[in-house]
């Protein structure tokens, strides 16, 4: 079954889009935040997050081909990051993030996929805030 695209969701500039600095793009880190990083699902979606070095937050995004067809995996690719920009403040600073799409959502529309990721962002400060602040420096030692 394939999943339904809302065709009057809006369009984005991609001027506003993230910056290089912004995005995970090496290996070394994306298997550091799979080996280290703190893990909170929800919905259809897992959160990795792992502090680091800068004074923002970094995304990465993991979409497994059994998600579906390309066009849907760019599809919600497009919508975890424009969620991430828009709501950069909603994630703990100093740290990576890497969403992980556990299965297909039924709707990829931008409103679900915001709640959703949101819900597990707030999880993510509720859970391990503090534990954070503490790994902070332990991590940046090493």
């Amino acid at each position: 079954m394939e999943p339904y695209i809302d065709k009057n969701a809006p369009v984005f500039a991609s001027s506003e889009g993230l910056s290089r600095e912004e995005r995970i793009r090496k290996r070394k880190d994306f298997l550091r935040l799979k080996r280290g990083g703190t893990r909170v699902y929800g919905g259809d979606f897992a959160i990795v997050a792992y502090p680091n070095e800068l004074n923002f937050c970094r995304l990465g995004i993991s979409v497994g081909k059994r998600i579906g067809k390309a066009h849907i995996r760019n599809r919600i690719k497009r919508l975890i990051r424009e969620v991430f920009r828009l709501n950069k403040k909603a994630f703990p600073s100093s740290t990576d993030i890497m969403v992980i799409v556990l299965r297909t959502p039924k709707l990829l529309s931008f409103v679900p996929f915001e709640n959703d990721i949101l819900k597990i962002a707030q999880k993510l400060h509720n859970d391990f805030g503090v534990r954070f602040k503490e790994e902070d420096s332990k991590a940046l030692r090493k």
